[in-house]
């Protein structure tokens, strides 16, 4: 049982597809997101620029996902107290940065208006 170098890490397969499931629910929770974002909140019909849009989206979805795993990263380790309350605190810290991030990202970039 030889697994690619990818998942040279898992000890067992189930712990490989982890990575595999994770990465399929994200990819699906962004889809979803790009769907609902460009109908209800920003009120775009049509398939003007669809493709264009989904491309800026998933860029300012992938570096809000970075920024959130970098803050509550380095959050969490100079938070000091317990460890659950210093992983929490972090966790809300970048989950409001990474909201302003997202959503100021996709209005002004992702969805921006075209003229013409």
């Amino acid at each position: 049982d030889q697994m690619p170098a990818l998942f040279a890490y898992a000890k067992k397969p189930t712990e490989a597809s982890v990575f595999v499931a994770a990465t399929m629910s994200a990819s699906v929770a962004i889809l979803n997101s790009f769907i609902w974002n460009r109908r209800w909140t920003f009120g775009i019909k049509g398939s003007h620029e669809r493709t264009q849009q989904l491309r800026r989206f998933v860029v300012v979805s992938l570096i809000g996902m970075m920024l959130n795993t970098s803050i509550t990263t380095l959050m969490n380790s100079v938070i000091p107290g317990h460890p659950k309350r210093s992983l929490l605190l972090a966790t809300i810290v970048a989950t409001v940065v990474v909201a302003i991030w997202n959503f100021s990202g996709q209005r002004l970039w992702a969805f921006r208006k075209v003229e013409g």
